[in-house]
């Protein structure tokens, strides 16, 4: 199972009212110390979305881990689900 963390910020909206940025930065922990691998923004994104939105395009995980529910959404919606299925653990610092 591979370990991340990453931290999370936003950005000041701006007065065109085309919504908050929101920023990702993940680390790898390998032999207990952070690598930078990937970074990402976005606007109107939950936090844990944007977070799979970078793992994604960076190809960070396996393919298993994107995986849709019936209704389009991913079925790995959340950091827990991600654990309990054994594929990888993200914590936010």
């Amino acid at each position: 199972m591979k370990h991340f963390i990453y931290t999370y910020s936003e950005g000041k909206a701006p007065r065109n009212g085309s919504g908050i940025v929101k920023t990702v930065r993940i680390y790898q922990v390998k032999r207990n110390k952070p690598e930078f691998v990937a970074e990402g923004s976005d606007t109107f994104v939950s936090e844990f979305q944007l977070v799979m939105q970078v793992a994604e395009k960076n190809k960070l995980l396996p393919k298993k881990a994107f995986a849709r529910n019936q209704y389009g959404g991913n079925m790995y919606g959340n950091a827990w689900t991600l654990e309990r299925a054994g594929i990888a653990s993200f914590t936010r610092i």
